[in-house]
């Protein structure tokens, strides 16, 4: 939750989690700006929240609100038992990386017009990332060895990394990739080969609603961009498939994960 939410609305919340043994309000809430670095840190609140859990978990899945899963429970536990430690996020290089947001410092203005904060890009080159690591650009959205979060949490090379993040633009998108792609530090669960050669199985995105029913047959965990506004229709017939599939305990097409490449190259 973000903290400029209204009193009413954390306290329903609140609420609702004292219901449920396994969901939890973040202990520590931040002030959301989009593009910001309250939006990385407020996922890292959770994250130490969830390692002092009494659940010994071993993955954490992030995700958006309008994402919706394409696999049941069981058939996700026994892809992540293929994984064996290895994290999946996505990896980008090459033109795609849009340069700007990381070697130009940005900062918070107030929107004039909204009254809202915002990240602008100042005209202030920013310093290289430290320990000499390689930027790589992939999304907020990942899948995190528990072991890959405690080095996030503990080590001076991955708090030095959030620090020089502090001042980029969507550094959510450069934080967790640079880290697991990295071939100068070794991070638990990473991937040293080349990033845009090995896929990435958390997020099939529906950009722009094209194709929406080609994803029941996505090796995806999830399917993002999807709205009831929008894919009723679809929505509907992946609930309904899930729920057979939960009910009889079948599973799918689960051989396609047993020779991935960032399963096979894990730190």
């Amino acid at each position: 939750m973000d903290i400029k939410s209204s009193v009413e609305l954390l306290e329903a919340l609140r609420s609702v989690t004292e219901c449920l043994p396994n969901v939890f309000v973040a202990s520590k809430l931040e002030h959301i700006v989009y593009s910001g670095f309250s939006r990385l840190q407020s996922d890292i609140n959770c994250m130490k929240d969830l390692l002092r859990h009494h659940v010994q978990w071993r993955y954490v899945i992030n995700m958006p609100g309008q994402e919706f899963p394409l696999r049941t429970n069981l058939e996700m536990v026994r892809i992540l038992q293929k994984y064996n430690g290895a994290n999946d996020i996505e990896g980008i290089t090459g033109n795609r990386m849009l340069p700007g947001r990381y070697m130009f410092k940005h900062e918070y203005i107030t929107d004039e017009q909204t009254g809202q904060l915002r990240m602008v890009q100042t005209k202030k080159k920013h310093q290289p990332p430290p320990y000499n690591l390689s930027v790589v650009k992939g999304s907020a959205y990942g899948t995190f060895s528990r072991k890959f979060i405690q080095f996030v949490i503990d080590s001076p090379i991955a708090k030095d990394l959030l620090q020089w993040a502090k001042e980029i633009n969507s550094p959510d998108e450069y934080f967790w990739a640079t880290l697991h792609h990295s071939t100068e530090v070794a991070v638990p669960g990473g991937y040293t080969g080349k990033p845009d050669l090995k896929p990435w199985l958390t997020v099939y995105a529906s950009w722009d609603g094209r194709d929406p029913c080609a994803t029941i047959h996505k090796n995806e965990l999830f399917a993002n961009k999807f709205y009831i506004t929008h894919h009723p229709a679809a929505l509907h017939c992946l609930d309904e498939l899930l729920f057979n599939l939960t009910f009889t305990r079948s599973t799918r097409n689960l051989t396609y994960y047993d020779s991935l490449p960032f399963a096979l190259k894990v730190n």
